[in-house]
């Protein structure tokens, strides 16, 4: 994978395999919002770490909640 971000010729550091399976799974439980079903795709043998993508959409949701707010009223 790496090997291919490099033939992109991206130069944005920190792209890698990791970067790209967290956001999958962070994608899937947006979508989904199904924590077993997360787990089950990523094969992660404790849910404790599937729990992070859950984590991390909910910091996303109430980050832009947090913009918008200013904005309605």
């Amino acid at each position: 994978m790496n090997r291919i971000l490099r033939g992109c010729d991206l130069k944005h550091p920190g792209y890698s395999c990791h970067i790209l399976r967290h956001s999958c799974g962070t994608n899937l439980y947006s979508e989904t919002k199904d924590i077993r079903l997360v787990q089950e795709q990523l094969r992660h043998s404790d849910p404790k770490m599937t729990a992070r993508y859950a984590h991390v959409h909910e910091r996303m949701t109430n980050r832009h909640t947090e913009k918008l707010a200013p904005k309605i009223d």
